[in-house]
């Protein structure tokens, strides 16, 4: 292999994309933002105008019959800045969950960061950056880096002092208030699971044990482990094969679809017969479901109004012939003594008992019921982790290849990169591919703007497919439950985030080069940061600003469902069961993706406070239209129930993940105060660099022994918060059938072992159509 050209392609295009920006002038950072930001406010405006055209777009919590709906909201600018600033406080999202109200504490957080950092350091250290650079060549340093640490001459190296000063009071300050917070965290969390309702919630008093032997799979043997417990044991479910029955249902579910889609076509098919012309406002009075479908019928039967029907009778005998099959193969499991997975739900009586339990040790065998989820949620659980993880080795092998595979997306993000880097070199991309030589033949306009266009919407999309890969990565990983699934997706997309949106388009030099230095000299991170970070600021000023704007106005307009809505979904809601679940089923939110962005976004904020002041008022811009956007969307648009809730516990990792802002801060200071000379090459700055590896030092032990001190703490129950009542009337052994309900005996089932028959949906027509197919069924 050539070791040059391996070089050469690894050092793709984003590689030091940063030191581009050097010396940008405040007007032509003007520039590259107007253009964003008039986009930016027409979509704003378009959304304010149809906002109450299109409710269920932009407040279907406002507009379906679901619980909780909220208070529709008048049209116009001002209503919806009084929904926004007036009628809306930051305890409102305690009811959304503690993952919601918390990321909306973090964006404050954060916004009180920066705000702080802009009213502090900005009036101490850019009056002194300006005013220290009267003797550097104008050529040396120009535009916003006049403002910034490398304006500083050698004549004036010894105003650094203040720099170091600002620099202890920034690492102190976030550190106390990271402390202040996890201890706020502690008490509002504890305060929320010591509630009635979450008490009393299913989730409170059930846990999920793993790594279950056969000789613990029956419920005498958990019983007498677990019945000391206070309040005892409720209910235990063992599972039984599943995988059988799930395929059954897959295929009773695509029946019941083929079958209300035949019946509609008759419909259809007697009111072109009838040769009637359904339009809007020109039809009798109809019922709810009759309005939809005259509205349906305007875009089906107008493009095919005389297709025929095919008979319904294969669908109903082929129907009838499957739940026979479901029913025996649901007796079949019931009656087997055979339980393939190594997994068993246990529900107490009381909160103290699942509480008590989930900190046990349960049996001396290495590896066995080693692992207990707490705070288990019924339609969190992820069931094909459950039927493929079957023992502790193979479970162990599946986290260590997952592992190497998270990390070599991390590493090998570059590959893809510098493939889409040839997108914009369209001469070399078509004789590297013959097959798109076409594109030479276009003007020279179109090539150009295909160049620009066709690599940022290539690494957009692939940005986005990143999100889905670490979600698939997580699942293969073995987690067992979605609120597992963020929590592990949270800290691995950090790491890939800082990585890739920061080192990567900081640091000049190529990733061999880079591993190179760490592994021959690893002293020189220090250096190799101070040498590249400072000529990166202003990049990060205009793409801060970008990325807020762009966030905040794609997401509010929400484009992706706005165009589906007017040009997919006319075509693809074949039936009003399809279109009644995609109304009603409102889009969630992923916070373990959510988190680690803005969490990067604070670190590189962080990184440059001292070094380019300014970051400050751009970081703060970037949490505010995240802070905008989710303050609305949180209310108005998400669904208010979440099953991968986490209770918080992203909150902490978010806020301990500042600490590699901190970090790197202290390490590019230290080495910016190393390579610091006076006018006559003498290093000046050897104690502000002791000072700085004092405080690097001071802040491993801080982190650490916060870590220690609050581990137990941010994950564990405080058990004098826990619910008594239970306990005092607890008799040994389980439940009798008749003092809970057959559903609840269902509850920690797969889906398919609850699976019931459901009513076949069909539009009433004016015409009685629909009705005479109902009897006819």
């Amino acid at each position: 292999f050539n070791n040059a050209y391996i070089n050469g392609f690894l050092n793709s295009s984003q590689t030091g994309i940063a030191h581009l920006h050097v010396g940008i002038t405040l007007s032509s950072l003007i520039s590259q933002l107007w253009i964003s930001a008039i986009v930016c406010l027409a979509q704003f405006f378009l959304f304010i105008s149809l906002r109450s055209r299109l409710k269920n777009v932009y407040e279907p919590r406002c507009h379906y019959f679901i619980p909780f709906k909220m208070t529709p909201i008048e049209p116009g600018l001002k209503a919806w800045y009084d929904a926004m600033f007036h009628d809306c406080h930051l305890t409102d999202y305690l009811a959304l969950g503690l993952d919601a109200y918390f990321f909306m504490r973090y964006l404050g957080v954060l916004m009180l960061i920066f705000i702080t950092l802009a009213l502090s350091i900005i009036p101490v250290l850019i009056p002194l950056n300006w005013c220290s650079g009267s003797d550097i060549p104008s050529s040396y340093t120009r535009g916003l880096d006049k403002l910034a640490w490398s304006n500083i001459s050698p004549q004036n190296v010894y105003r650094l002092k203040v720099h170091l000063v600002c620099a202890i009071v920034v690492i102190v300050s976030i550190q106390a208030l990271i402390s202040f917070e996890l201890n706020n965290f502690i008490k509002i969390r504890h305060s929320h699971l010591s509630r009635d309702y979450y008490q009393q919630s299913t989730r409170a008093v059930t846990i999920l044990l793993d790594n279950v032997s056969n000789s613990f799979q029956n419920e005498e043997a958990l019983l007498k482990i677990f019945d000391v417990l206070p309040g005892g044991v409720k209910q235990i479910w063992l599972l039984k094969p599943f995988g059988k029955i799930e395929l059954v249902v897959g295929k009773i579910e695509s029946s019941i679809k083929k079958l209300e889609n035949r019946e509609l076509a008759v419909i259809k098919a007697g009111i072109s017969k009838n040769r009637v012309k359904v339009r809007r406002g020109q039809t009798p009075k109809l019922t709810m479901w009759g309005r939809y479908f005259t509205r349906w019928l305007t875009y089906v039967v107008e493009i095919n109004p005389f297709q025929q029907p095919k008979s319904s009778e294969e669908s109903i005998a082929e129907l009838n012939y499957l739940l026979e099959q479901l029913e025996d193969l649901k007796l079949e499991a019931s009656d087997t003594e055979i339980l393939p997975y190594n997994k068993v739900f246990i529900q107490f009586n009381s909160p103290i008992g699942a509480c008590i339990a989930s900190q046990c040790l349960l049996t001396l065998r290495p590896g066995e019921m080693n692992s207990i989820i707490p705070d288990i949620c019924p339609e969190d659980i992820i069931w094909t982790n459950i039927q493929r993880n079957k023992s502790v080795w193979t479970s162990n092998l599946k986290a260590c290849f997952s592992n190497i595979l998270s990390i070599s997306v991390i590493v090998g993000w570059v590959v893809p990169v510098s493939f889409i880097s040839m997108l914009s070199q369209i001469p070399y991309l078509t004789s590297l591919l013959p097959f798109l030589s076409f594109l030479n033949y276009f003007p020279k306009i179109t090539r150009n703007v295909l160049a620009e266009l066709l690599p940022t919407v290539a690494m957009a999309v692939l940005l986005e497919g990143i999100f889905s890969v670490m979600r698939t990565i997580s699942k293969f990983r073995g987690n067992l439950t979605g609120a597992s699934v963020e929590l592990d997706v949270q800290g691995w997309l950090f790491a890939f985030l800082f990585v890739n949106l920061f080192l990567v388009v900081t640091i000049s030099s190529s990733i061999t080069v880079i591993l190179q230095h760490l592994i021959n000299n690893p002293v020189s991170i220090s250096t190799l940061l101070a040498a590249n970070f400072p000529k990166a600021t202003n990049f990060f000023f205009s793409y801060f600003v970008l990325r807020g704007m762009s966030y905040f106005g794609v997401n509010l307009l929400r484009i992706n469902k706005l165009l589906p809505l007017l040009l997919v979904y006319p075509f693809t809601d074949t039936t009003p069961r399809q279109a009644y679940t995609r109304k009603t089923k409102l889009q969630q939110v992923k916070w373990g993706s959510i988190y680690p962005t803005c969490s990067v976004y604070a670190c590189i904020g962080i990184t440059y406070c001292i070094i380019s002041p300014l970051i400050s008022i751009f970081a703060l811009s970037i949490f505010f239209f995240y802070y905008i956007y989710f303050k609305w969307s949180l209310k108005y648009v998400y669904d208010y129930r979440n099953p991968s809730e986490t209770n918080g516990r992203l909150y902490p990792t978010a806020l301990r993940q500042l600490y590699t802002g901190i970090y790197c801060l202290e390490l590019c200071l230290l080495g910016l105060f190393l390579l610091a000379k006076d006018e006559n090459g003498n290093s000046v700055c050897q104690f502000h660099a002791g000072i700085m590896i004092l405080l690097f030092v001071g802040t491993v032990l801080t982190n650490i022994r916060m870590n220690s001190m609050y581990r137990d703490l941010l994950t564990q129950t405080l058990l004098s918060l826990l619910s008594k009542d239970t306990c005092n009337s607890h008799t040994p052994g389980l439940e009798s059938t008749g003092e809970h309900s057959e559903s609840s005996k269902k509850t920690f089932l797969h889906k398919s072992s609850q699976f019931q028959m459901p009513v076949i949906w069909l539009p009433k027509d004016p015409y009685g159509f629909s009705e005479k197919g109902i009897k006819e069924l």
